[in-house]
């Protein structure tokens, strides 16, 4: 697991729940990724499938939405990681080739990125979970999550607080998850935790999924009786440059 990258906006405008549940999502299902190079890793001798379920309250205590997410890890070191929210169900396959597969299984398209990394990034139990790149957490101390050892650490920056339990005993699956921010409250808690090889599905795509460019695997954001936004476009050609630069260097 990797780092997440503390830098968030807050949303003013009437989505702004939709943008949270979307950019709380996106920050969980990047694995926790630093904007530095990933480091290299063996492969996991621990395979597991780890599910939680986020649930984000606004100041007065209301639940605006519930998001389901995965992780799992092979023992070869594979990984992958879906996000199920109202409007999308996506995952993002690592695999020990160095390919990065990011899927959108309910439009049927697929953003391929051969070679993308030397191999699939972790953190070590060794360490207490800490990743390399966890420049600002702070590692506060061990809890027992549903019977799982796991070590919690901790991010502040002004009045946003991130803190984040990693399982000891599990290759430092994350199991739970709790972002104070302006606008409320979000958490992920622990839906089960699984040892062993997961199911070979979650890593298989569908032949008649269509490769196309990152910016495509995104729908519009949309509610009642307001109009529907796309991502902005410094986002989307961003996402795609990286893409094609990417598949360019692979031939």
């Amino acid at each position: 697991m990797q780092k997440i990258t503390f830098t968030l906006r807050k949303f003013s405008s009437p989505l702004f729940w939709i943008c949270s549940a979307i950019l709380v999502a996106s920050m969980v299902f990047t694995a926790y990724k630093h904007l530095a190079p990933l480091s290299v890793r063996a492969a996991s001798t621990v395979p597991y499938t780890v599910m939680r379920t986020e649930k984000a309250f606004d100041r007065a205590g209301s639940l605006k939405y519930v998001n389901r997410y995965l992780d799992a890890v092979r023992t070869d070191g594979s990984s992958v990681k879906q996000v199920v929210t109202s409007i999308e169900n996506r995952r993002t396959i690592n695999l020990t080739s160095g390919d990065e597969i990011r899927v959108n299984d309910l439009i049927g398209k697929k953003s391929t990125y051969p070679k993308k990394f030397s191999q699939v990034p972790s953190r070590n139990p060794g360490s207490s979970c800490r990743a390399a790149n966890d420049q600002n957490w702070i590692i506060e101390g061990a809890d027992s999550i549903e019977g799982h050892r796991t070590t919690r650490h901790v991010l502040a920056e002004g009045t946003r607080k991130m803190t984040a339990w990693y399982a000891l005993d599990a290759q430092c699956a994350l199991l739970q998850l709790r972002f104070e921010h302006e606008d409320g409250v979000t958490t992920q808690s622990l839906t089960s935790l699984a040892l062993g090889e997961p199911s070979s599905s979650l890593f298989e795509v569908a032949s008649t999924y269509q490769e196309v460019p990152p910016s495509s695997l995104f729908v519009r954001i949309c509610k009642d009786g307001e109009t529907c936004s796309s991502l902005p476009a410094t986002v989307t050609q961003r996402l795609d440059k990286n893409y094609y630069a990417l598949r360019a260097s692979s031939h």
